[in-house]
């Protein structure tokens, strides 16, 4: 009777063990399918920031000038309203001869892109110091111009 009770016993214990076994292997499965989800999630969470950032960079980064704004062939700028005044005609003169030699040699000289970028970033110091006294849209209109101006500078005639 012993060894009845015994092999119960023994019997018993390997269920045991075999039921233990497969339990926490379920659990295990049920943990790395959750971090897996949690991995997939934070991707998905990941690429649409990455989305997200990718076009608000390219909305807010320079583009080149229309034909509405440089003339190509002679390089003439077409100035915002805001940057006609007279307080600017000085540095107004000194880019539009920049962007008719452009026009004539077909591309501007480092020296010259690096004085084209200190006349616009003049022109955004005074415009900046007068932000109160000025149109906000006329303001964003004329800084985004000066930040065109300065990208196409850099950039080869078409």
């Amino acid at each position: 009777m012993n060894m009845t009770a015994a092999d119960r016993t023994a019997i018993d214990n390997d269920l045991a063990r075999t039921q233990t076994y497969f339990e926490i292997r379920r659990i295990r499965d049920q943990e790395a399918a959750a971090k897996k989800q949690e991995r997939h999630e934070l991707a998905k969470k990941r690429d649409a920031n990455r989305s997200t950032w990718m076009r608000q960079t390219q909305s807010t980064r320079p583009r080149r000038l229309d034909v509405n704004e440089l003339n190509p062939v002679t390089g003439a700028l077409t100035w915002p309203r805001l940057l006609q005044g007279p307080d600017y005609s000085q540095d107004r003169e000194a880019l539009d001869r920049a962007f008719a030699s452009r026009a004539a040699t077909g591309g501007l000289s480092y020296e010259d892109q690096q004085r084209v970028a200190g006349v616009a970033d003049d022109l955004s110091a005074l415009l900046k110091s007068r932000i109160r006294d000025l149109p906000p849209r006329d303001y964003l209109n004329s800084h985004a111009f000066l930040t065109n101006l300065v990208y196409e500078s850099r950039s080869l005639p078409d």
